[in-house]
């Protein structure tokens, strides 16, 4: 995803939501530039109060986020990264929000923006995936975290599963895979010789699962549980 995307905001009003000002906002290749250092004039003019409106407004008209124009699905997605104390308030609102929210823009809009949005507001921001990868799966095991991320190799679709800590990669397994839509699925296998390393995916049905399981010739020899603050859920990329 590459160009240049006008971002409206908007101001409570009484017939609803009205648009009073716009800003362009580059991204290339899915990274935003400029998305998380805007401050537009309107927001350091605006009261305490008036600002309560506005993300109580927004917060009301969440559904709606996502809708049939892609532009304006991209727009609102971009107002969490001028105003990230808006994520705080939905979340407050249902907990659950930036998932079923991503979920929804990755599937109907566009990935790279949901990816975006998941590296910021879920899992600590922890991700080892390049900044061309998507984040399939984030997660913090005691003290390291791993990565599946999403990319390419001379053109076919990769998957990466990456151990580490910080922005040290200890281990780099790639396979080769078809993007579906399998949202249910439960585990991804990588292979290092006779070692076997098992990811279990954080799902709906069994939140503490989450995880990497590592076995070789079948013994297992290590059985770790990511911290449940620090998961950023599975997702493949739609769109």
């Amino acid at each position: 995803m590459s160009g240049t995307y006008n971002v409206t905001y908007l101001y409570p009003a009484d017939d609803g939501l009205t648009a009073i000002g716009e800003i362009e906002s580059d991204l290339d290749n899915g990274r935003y530039i400029r998305i998380d250092r805007i401050s537009p004039k309107w927001i350091k003019r605006t009261g305490e109060v008036e600002m309560v409106r506005l993300i109580q407004s927004i917060a009301a008209n969440r559904a709606d986020f996502v809708g049939p124009d892609g532009n304006q699905a991209l727009d609102n997605a971009a107002i969490f990264f001028t105003m990230p104390v808006l994520m705080d308030e939905m979340l407050k609102l249902d907990p659950l929000f930036a998932r079923n929210y991503t979920d929804r823009l990755s599937n109907e809009v566009d990935s790279s923006m949901a990816n975006l949005l998941r590296r910021k507001f879920l899992g600590k921001n922890i991700s080892l995936c390049g900044e061309d990868q998507f984040d399939v799966f984030v997660c913090k095991l005691d003290k390291k975290i791993i990565s599946i991320c999403s990319g390419n190799n001379n053109g076919a679709a990769v998957l990466e599963y990456r151990y580490g800590f910080g922005r040290k990669i200890e281990l780099s397994l790639t396979k080769p895979v078809s993007i579906n839509n399998d949202d249910e699925k439960e585990t991804e296998l990588f292979e290092n010789g006779d070692y076997i390393y098992t990811v279990k995916l954080e799902n709906r049905r069994d939140m503490g699962s989450a995880g990497v399981i590592v076995e070789r010739r079948r013994a297992i020899l290590s059985r770790q549980q990511c911290q449940q603050e620090t998961i950023e859920p599975y997702l493949m990329p739609r769109k």
